[in-house]
């Protein structure tokens, strides 16, 4: 009898060691989740964005306050430690409409810029297509004035 006393504390003790590891090791994935979660390009945004909410200026609608108001954020930016990926994104929501107008159009400026070999090379090649085409139209063309008998009326130069 004292035998299965001692067997049963072994095994609750065993169970308890078991259960304390599997906590262990669940906390511990929690942990590095929130660490990921934390160190993700959104939740940087985010805590940088909450920090320098009330900080940065808008962006001023005056052309010649322009250059002011990116020192500021400059200073700014370097004064709260915030990385250099994210100022970028931090900016977005300061600009006014116009400003956010010129930088869609100069991303697609840039967007067009990068593909212009590729649109060259696809329009030399519809080109290639297109002429032998066009040469037998041409002909076809060419042959059915000529011999039609409106055609034989004019002076046969077609070119």
């Amino acid at each position: 009898m004292c035998g299965t006393v001692v067997c049963f504390q072994e095994q609750r003790t065993a169970d308890e060691m078991r259960l304390r590891r599997e906590e262990s090791d669940c906390m511990r994935a929690r942990g590095e989740q929130a660490a990921e979660r934390e160190n993700s390009l959104a939740a940087q945004t985010k805590r940088y964005g909450d920090i320098l909410k009330h900080v940065l200026p808008r962006m001023p609608s005056d052309p010649g306050e322009i250059v002011n108001f990116f020192g500021t954020c400059e200073n700014l930016w370097e004064l709260y430690d915030d990385p250099n990926g994210l100022r970028a994104k931090l900016l977005l929501p300061l600009l006014t409409a116009k400003a956010k107008l010129l930088i869609n159009r100069l991303m697609l400026l840039a967007m067009f810029s990068r593909s212009k070999t590729f649109c060259s090379v696809r329009l030399d090649s519809l080109v290639a297509s297109i002429k032998p085409a066009s040469t037998l139209l041409h002909a076809h063309l060419m042959r059915h004035m000529l011999y039609s008998p409106v055609g034989s009326r004019t002076s046969g130069d077609f070119t």
